[in-house]
C-alpha cells in the first residue's frame, strides 16, 4: 500500500503530525500514484493501522487534551466575569461512540475529529439536539411536550442557552466496530427483489470511541434558571453528572 501524495509530503515526520490530518488525508491505497485502487479486503488493515497510530500516541494526545481543556476553562472564566452562569457536564460512554460516521472519507465511514488536536469530540449541535429531544418528549406519558423555545431558540429568535462541543477528559481508546447489512442485494435493488436468507452479509468496518471514555461539555446561559432546565434535560438522556 502507498500514500497517494507528492514526495515532499511523504517525507514529513508523521510521528508528530496532527492525527486528524493523518486520518483524513494520509490514508494508504493500493495500486500506484497514477492509478490508485480501492483497498477492498485490505480496508480493515488500514483501519487497524489508523486505530493503532492513535492509541500509540497517548502521551502526545494527553498533552494536547490538557492544553485544550485549560484553554476552554480559561474561556469559561471570561464568560463568568461577564455574568454568565456555567455548568460543566460530564458523561461516560456506556458503549461504542461514533460521531460523524456519514462524513466523506476515502474509507467510506469517518469519525468526527477536532482539526486542532486530532481528538474525537461530540459536536455541540448533537448535544443540543438530544437535549431538545428530552425537552420535547415526556418519558412518563410517552408524548411530546411543548418546545422550550426560550432555551433552544425558534425561527423567531435564538435561544439563550449555549451548548459547547464535548471533548474527552482523558485520551479515549479507539476500536473497530461494524455495521452488518444482511440483505445487500435487496438494498441495492431498491425493493425490486425480496430479501432472502441466501444473501450473504456485508460487514462494513469503521472506527469508534471505546466504552468508558469520559467527555465533558460546557453549558452556559445568562439566566441561571434556564441553565438548570437545560442541564436537567440532558440528564434525562444519559447518565450525566455535574
Amino acid at each position: 500500500m502507498f500514500l497517494p501524495l507528492p514526495d515532499y509530503l511523504n517525507r514529513i515526520d508523521k510521528n508528530n503530525a496532527n492525527y486528524s490530518l493523518l486520518f483524513n488525508k494520509w490514508v494508504k491505497f493500493e495500486g500506484d500514484f497514477n492509478s490508485p485502487e480501492k483497498l477492498g479486503d485490505k480496508k480493515v488493515d488500514e483501519l487497524i493501522r489508523l486505530k493503532s497510530v492513535f492509541n500509540n500516541r497517548k502521551t502526545q494526545l494527553k498533552e494536547l487534551a490538557k492544553s485544550q481543556k485549560n484553554r476552554i476553562f480559561n474561556m469559561l472564566s471570561v464568560q463568568k466575569n461577564k455574568d454568565f452562569f456555567v455548568k460543566i457536564i460530564k458523561c461516560k460512554v456506556s458503549d461504542a461512540l461514533i460521531c460523524g460516521i456519514g462524513d466523506k472519507h476515502t474509507l467510506e465511514n469517518s469519525i468526527r475529529l477536532d482539526h486542532c488536536t486530532g481528538l474525537p469530540y461530540i459536536p455541540s449541535s448533537s448535544i443540543k439536539g438530544v437535549s431538545r429531544f428530552a425537552a420535547e418528549f415526556n418519558f412518563e406519558t410517552d408524548k411530546r411536550d411543548k418546545n422550550e423555545d426560550v432555551i433552544f431558540g425558534s425561527p423567531e429568535g435564538m435561544g439563550n442557552v449555549q451548548f459547547w462541543d464535548g471533548f474527552p477528559l482523558h485520551v479515549p481508546k479507539l476500536k473497530i466496530d461494524i455495521m452488518n447489512n444482511h440483505f445487500q442485494k435487496y438494498s441495492d435493488s431498491k425493493g425490486t427483489i425480496a430479501p432472502s436468507d441466501d444473501m450473504y452479509p456485508n460487514p462494513v468496518p469503521f472506527i469508534v470511541v471505546d466504552a468508558d471514555s469520559e467527555f465533558y461539555f460546557p453549558v452556559i446561559a445568562k439566566d441561571e434558571n434556564n441553565l438548570e432546565k437545560a442541564v436537567e434535560f440532558l440528564k434525562k438522556i444519559g447518565r450525566a453528572h455535574v
